[in-house]
């Protein structure tokens, strides 16, 4: 299925080590799991996944200057066998063998990419995403992570059936 090309793009955002370090607490990722992350920008995200948990990482990114970013920086972590970085549409993105997906769009991006998500992720993946949740989705958990500064942002989780 064609799905249409948004013409609304979300920037590129580096998520905070303490958020970046509570999602992948509530994935509960396995070393034997792959964790995807759309828009994976510079792999932070999957970097400290791999690194602490012992899984691989599959890395989409469509901005040509950004994954290259994302390369040099898994190639500085030594994590090249552990991550692999695809450059292309996240909707066209086979997504079948991912157990954890880890998102960070806004809730009009989240909304255009979630029918892509349902028809395409396997039953039981987890997707995790912050400040924005999936509409029409329902989560099986959510907190609010505390910032240092004392201000708080929404976590969401929730389970493929």
């Amino acid at each position: 299925m064609e799905y249409p090309a948004s013409t609304y793009k979300d920037p590129f955002a580096i998520t905070p080590a303490y958020l970046i370090q509570r999602k992948i607490e509530l994935a509960n990722i396995q070393p034997n799991q792959l964790v995807g992350d759309l828009g994976c920008g510079d792999a932070t995200v999957l970097i400290e996944a791999v690194t602490k948990t012992g899984c691989k990482g599959l890395g989409i990114e469509s901005d040509l200057g950004v994954i290259e970013l994302a390369r040099q920086k898994v190639k500085e972590a030594g994590l090249e066998d552990r991550i692999q970085l695809v450059q292309e549409d996240m909707f066209k993105t086979d997504l079948s063998q991912i157990d954890v997906l880890i998102l960070y769009f806004s809730r009009f991006v989240l909304g255009q990419l979630s029918l892509h998500l349902e028809q395409n992720l396997k039953s039981g993946c987890k997707v995790i995403t912050h400040d924005f949740d999936i509409p029409a989705w329902n989560h099986v958990h959510f907190e609010n992570v505390p910032y240092v500064s004392g201000l708080e942002q929404e976590v969401y989780v929730y389970e493929v059936s």
